[in-house]
């Protein structure tokens, strides 16, 4: 596992796959991210239970994941074991870059400028379908050392 490696072994894996994940091709990439989130929301009803982990985090993660390592798209699911959601982001922090959900040193997400992207796509389309996300139901935790994250959230949308 990625995460779980030390020099030299990791620093020969994540120069591998670094360049995917510079800022000029994170740009790029910026309104494909916008128009798949949106095309998701479609698909999602507002008042009906869902799980948030694999209705939204995941497909958006894999869909991302498929494209950029140029993955089979009918076998994207296969890429869940990659990928982990992170817990407690206070986008409100000061330094939210560097919040401890992506990491630290040679261990900071190679991913995390796509994620963040992600996450201000995902909150813009949100916002601009005037939706609130309202958990009703205890998350269910990933039991992992190395990464904290969920395995089912189940939430509701609603207008406002």
């Amino acid at each position: 596992m990625f995460i779980a490696m030390d020099p030299p072994k990791h620093s020969e894996q994540r120069r591998t796959v670094a360049p995917a994940f510079g800022p000029s091709k994170v740009e790029r990439m910026r309104a494909d991210v916008v128009a798949r989130t949106s095309a998701l929301f479609d698909t999602l009803p507002a008042g009906t239970p869902l799980d948030w982990v694999s209705s939204v985090s995941m497909e958006l993660t894999t869909q991302m994941l498929a494209i950029m390592f140029d993955f089979p798209w009918e076998e994207r699911d296969k890429l869940n074991h990659w990928s982990n959601i992170g817990g407690n982001i206070c986008v409100e922090r000061e330094n939210a870059r560097r919040h401890l959900s992506f990491g630290y040193g040679i261990h900071r997400c190679v991913g995390a400028r796509v994620a963040e992207m992600q996450l201000i796509a995902l909150i813009s389309v949100i916002q601009k379908r005037r939706l609130r996300v309202n958990v009703i139901e205890a998350p269910e935790i990933v039991p992992a050392c190395f990464v904290r994250g969920y395995n089912k959230i189940m939430v509701e949308l609603e207008r406002y």
